[in-house]
């Protein structure tokens, strides 16, 4: 593959971690590749020392798979994952975190009604109220929303679990 000056210069940067932003194909699943394997055979890194971090799960065993191919029958064991792996695999070995210590939908509505009762705030329907809270977009041109106090609620019509937060 032929990498443009800018893509070498990722390929080719050493020390400390770095952000490729880049836009569809553009190549920055080759580029990540080749700078992981150029961490290892050319400034001699340590395979468990690098972490290739992704936002879906898709991406990071796509990586995983081209990195694997680039390195042949070479086993190396760098890390890949998303960031949500990532993160809960930190919770998990530093401070013993399982699946059962992340809040699930009902203990976030939980946290909210608290909060609502403790400041006696006024709404109409209360599931709807949180819902909105909870999973509101900042797209400012969704089609449908609420207005509480003044303030425009956004409601998201289709999931998108990556807009979520709490």
């Amino acid at each position: 593959m032929n990498f443009n000056k800018a893509q070498l210069g990722a390929i080719e940067h050493k020390d400390g971690a770095m952000l490729v932003l880049a836009g569809p194909g553009s190549g920055k699943t080759a580029v990540i590749t080749h700078r992981t394997k150029n961490l290892i055979t050319k400034h001699h890194v340590k395979p468990s020392e690098i972490l290739v971090i992704t936002f879906t799960k898709a991406a990071a065993n796509e990586m995983k798979e081209r990195f694997n191919s680039l390195m042949k029958d070479e086993r190396v064991n760098v890390s890949f994952g998303t960031f949500h792996a990532v993160f809960f695999t930190i919770l998990k070995y530093a401070y013993r975190f399982t699946s059962a210590n992340i809040a699930d939908e009902s203990v976030r509505y939980g946290f909210i009604r608290e909060i609502l009762s403790y400041y006696r705030l006024e709404y109409k329907d209360e599931n709807e109220f949180i819902g909105c809270l909870l999973y509101t977009s900042d797209a400012a041109d969704e089609e449908d929303s609420v207005d509480i106090g003044g303030s425009r609620i956004i409601k998201k019509k289709k999931i998108d679990k990556n807009k979520w937060f709490l």
